[in-house]
């Protein structure tokens, strides 16, 4: 960097930590944070191991990768570093405000963020995809993941490896996952299993990376808002059996949350409060009983069957 950070927007406050990079906080009463990967802000327990084994490695395209060379269960912590970027999840709850009346804001914590941190060129060099929005705020939404704390879950970025939220076995399995898919079985849902031949993957692409960088873009359009209800239903089924696919049950949660969302701006509400439902059933697998992330959820549960009751 060329000089000291600067907080952009008013009311944003910053304060340097004792490794000399920043630490955003958001005005008052906003609720979102930004911290430092050097700033830690949350108690993180691991669990006792014994010995924690993997190895690095350079993924063509996406970076420094973990590499396991033994069976890392479920919920196991192993990678304790605080992620680069940490914005509170309580911002989007659809009983408080709606997100977009925050987007301000959010995007002045992220420029910030992105200025405090001392490789910012690999955080820069992650993909984009929310092509409806610009800069860090692109990149941030396009590869953060849900970054569980004593307060719950957040959204958080790291600039050279990823949480591992699944089961991780040195070599993989193949074989039904040991949980059946949680898909849509209500009557009244429209989401339909497309009926269409299997496409090839891309020559030189492993099929896992295509289904990955699938449901990125899948992500990308159905926050874009310009995707038509058919077409919306479609592609939210398809991101369910990729997921499913894929076995990313620390996810399933975050990607319910953001049906949740596309298909309440469609004021389909019984969808919406279908996938509100769902998603609480896995937070509260993974998360505190009485945390912010549960209680966020059930705060939506009961506006959308409000809703609902309105016919």
């Amino acid at each position: 960097m060329t000089g000291p950070p600067r907080a952009p927007g008013s009311g944003a406050r910053g304060r340097k930590s004792p490794s000399g990079l920043q630490r955003g906080r958001p005005p008052v009463g906003r609720g979102a944070r930004v911290e430092s990967a050097a700033a830690p802000a949350a108690k993180v327990s691991p669990k006792p191991t014994k010995g924690i084994k993997y190895r690095l490695k350079e993924i063509p395209g996406k970076g420094i990768g973990l590499i396991a060379t033994r069976r890392i269960r479920r919920k196991e912590v192993f990678l304790t570093d605080l992620p680069s970027l940490f914005i509170d999840s309580r911002l989007e709850t659809l009983a408080d405000q709606a997100v977009a009346d925050f987007e301000e804001d959010r995007k002045a914590l992220y420029n910030f963020g992105v200025e405090s941190l001392g490789g910012k060129d690999r955080v820069l060099a992650l993909s984009g995809s929310r092509s409806s929005f610009e800069g860090i705020d692109n990149i941030f939404k396009s590869n953060s993941f849900l970054v569980a704390t004593d307060e719950g879950n957040h959204n958080g970025l790291f600039p050279e490896v990823a949480r591992i939220n699944h089961d991780c076995e040195p070599k993989y399995r193949m074989g039904p996952p040991n949980r059946p898919p949680r898909l849509p079985n209500r009557p009244n849902l429209r989401l339909q299993v497309p009926m269409r031949p299997l496409q090839p993957p891309l020559r030189g692409e492993p099929p896992r990376d295509g289904r990955l960088r699938r449901m990125q873009e899948i992500e990308g359009l159905l926050k874009s808002g310009d995707q038509s209800y058919e077409a919306a239903s479609d592609m939210a089924r398809e991101l369910i059996r990729l997921a499913t696919e894929e076995r990313l049950e620390g996810k399933m949660q975050e990607i319910y949350l953001d049906l949740m969302g596309v298909f309440y701006d469609f004021a389909d509400y019984g969808n919406a409060l279908y996938f509100a439902e769902t998603a609480l059933g896995y937070a509260e697998e993974f998360e505190e009983p009485e945390g912010a992330t549960i209680t966020g959820i059930r705060t939506n549960i009961n506006v959308l069957r409000g809703l609902v009751a309105q016919g």
